[in-house]
């Protein structure tokens, strides 16, 4: 991905989409954080001012996954840490799927980012990402444009996570993407307690009507102006278990309809090994977190 820090002609651009979700609320509240949600009417949600979803109509809760694609969703345990990154620089925890040719790349990320660029602070919240074109012209985090639907108004894409790991205690969050094979609508789930936070409606995209060729769980770290990359899952590079980054439990949908680990088919890629390392150690040294990966490092110079 590109470095996205914010020109004045990107200021704008975020501006306007701004300008483009403000809609009447129908309830509104405070979290602990001080964030204020506003809960507007479910059909007239900014996600729904796409123009390719003119007609699309607000998908209910579908518990039922029948599936007949390659992978038809992704899961996982991502351990949650909190990151001190520059305000221009952005590191994210997250799984992702995507399809297509380079020049119409599908693709769609959920997880944990701390990122003041998106967020303007600190804190460690969830996030979402999607694009029809390798984020050429479509697209965006969270809800920064028409797109996502949201369906639950008290956990939103941007939800901070108030539980963070250290090395004493460790916390994770489960989440799982999956496509619902009726409606061919993506969906984001806080699967621990079963949220349905929102979907991805199948019209954005133009090459996940079938599944998704690809899956991955892992990190991406964004270097600021100043070429300086920030510190990606605890911010260590030790790869050792507490002091580590884990994902565990790590699963996919196959073409029957079950939840399947991968038993040692992973593809490693890894960029930077100067600033960051990948394991995949298969449980961590927990039999209970099968299949599991460590990852991360400090960042900082990492060469061109």
């Amino acid at each position: 991905m590109a470095n996205l820090s914010l020109s004045r002609e990107a200021d704008l651009q975020l501006e306007r989409q701004l300008k483009t979700l403000n809609k009447p609320a129908i309830k509104t509240f405070k979290t602990q954080e001080g964030d204020t949600i506003d809960c507007v009417d479910i059909n007239k949600q900014p996600a729904l001012d796409h123009p390719l979803l003119k007609n699309h109509k607000v998908q209910t809760v579908n518990v039922g996954m029948k599936k007949d694609v390659p992978y038809f969703g992704v899961d996982g345990r991502l351990e949650v840490w909190n990151l001190t990154v520059a305000k221009d620089q952005y590191s994210f925890t997250n799984m992702w799927i995507q399809n297509g040719p380079p020049d119409q790349l599908n693709v769609i990320l959920a997880g944990w980012t701390v990122s003041p660029a998106i967020n303007g602070d600190q804190l460690t919240r969830l996030f979402t990402f999607w694009t029809a074109d390798g984020a050429r012209t479509t697209g965006c985090y969270n809800q920064l444009c028409p797109g996502f639907v949201l369906t639950n108004c008290s956990i939103t894409p941007n939800y901070p996570l108030r539980l963070t790991s250290t090395y004493e205690e460790q916390y994770d969050v489960k989440i799982l993407i999956y496509q619902d094979q009726p409606t061919g609508n993506w969906w984001l789930v806080l699967s621990d307690d079963n949220v349905f936070v929102g979907y991805w409606p199948k019209e954005l995209f133009n090459h996940l009507s079938g599944g998704a060729e690809t899956v991955a769980w892992g990190g991406i770290a964004i270097a600021g102006k100043n070429g300086n990359s920030p510190p990606m899952g605890s911010g260590l590079l030790n790869l050792s278990f507490r002091s580590t980054c884990y994902i565990r439990n790590i699963q996919y949908v196959d073409t029957q309809n079950k939840f399947r680990n991968p038993d040692g088919a992973l593809e490693q890629h890894l960029d930077r090994s100067t600033c960051y390392g990948l394991k995949d150690w298969k449980n961590c040294g927990r039999k209970e977190m099968y299949y599991c990966i460590l990852f991360g490092g400090e960042g900082g110079r990492c060469g061109d």
